[in-house]
C-alpha cells in the first residue's frame, strides 16, 4: 500500500504486518524535484511501475521512477 503522508511531505510504502513504512519519494519539504510539498495522492503507472504524485503545494504532478532519488516534472510547477 502507498500512502501520501501529506504532513511529512513524502510517499510511504507499507506492507501488511509491517510496523513501519519505507519512504519511496520525498521526505523533505520544498520545491526542488527531489522534494515534495504536501502531496495529496499517489498512483502507480501500470506501464512501468513509476509513481505519479499530486504534489499539492507545488502545483504539479511528478513522476517518480522506482528507486529514483528525484522526480520528473509531468505537469504544472515551474
Amino acid at each position: 500500500m502507498l500512502i501520501a503522508d501529506t504532513g511529512n511531505s513524502r510517499i510511504v510504502r507499507w506492507f501488511a504486518g509491517d510496523k513501519s513504512g519505507v519512504v519511496v519519494a520525498g521526505g523533505e519539504q520544498g520545491s526542488e524535484l527531489h522534494q515534495l510539498n504536501r502531496p495529496s495522492s499517489v498512483a502507480i503507472d501500470e506501464v512501468d511501475g513509476s509513481l505519479l504524485i499530486a504534489d499539492t503545494r507545488n502545483h504539479r504532478i511528478v513522476r517518480w521512477k522506482k528507486d529514483a532519488q528525484t522526480g520528473e516534472l509531468m505537469a504544472g510547477g515551474k
